[in-house]
């Protein structure tokens, strides 16, 4: 799990993703930037400043069609992701980039049609199909 200040940044900042959260025993979250697993059920959902962290199955569980096409289809759209994002980025920002965050920004990008821009998400519908 990725417990740094920019994957939780990224986390807090998806108001998309963070209502979807119907929180279970296993579930990661962070508060005032201290991560943690749920061992007890919450309900109702923590209120204030707790940031869920979706993990990277439930990541995938969240991909719109995820059960009408193949694995094949969505390994070919995650590596096609990838790619472009990797060849588009500076080798100092790379150094910081995890599996957790890929895929919260495939998700987002996918879903939502967004676009992590170092600070904010940002309408991603207005660049090119290919622009990440």
């Amino acid at each position: 799990m990725d417990e740094s200040k920019e994957y939780i940044e990224m986390c807090r900042k998806t108001t998309e993703i963070q209502e979807l959260w119907e929180p279970k025993v296993g579930d990661w979250g962070a508060r005032n930037h201290q991560v943690g697993c749920l061992d007890l059920i919450i309900y109702p959902k923590p209120k204030g400043s707790f940031t869920w962290l979706p993990r990277q199955d439930q990541l995938q569980d969240m991909l719109k069609d995820y059960n009408k096409w193949t694995p094949l289809y969505w390994i070919r759209r995650f590596k096609g992701f990838s790619q472009r994002l990797y060849s588009s980025w500076q080798t100092k920002r790379l150094e910081t980039m995890t599996m957790d965050k890929l895929w919260l920004m495939f998700v987002m990008r996918e879903n939502f049609k967004k676009k992590w821009d170092g600070k904010e998400w940002i309408d991603s519908a207005i660049f090119p199909a290919d622009s990440l």
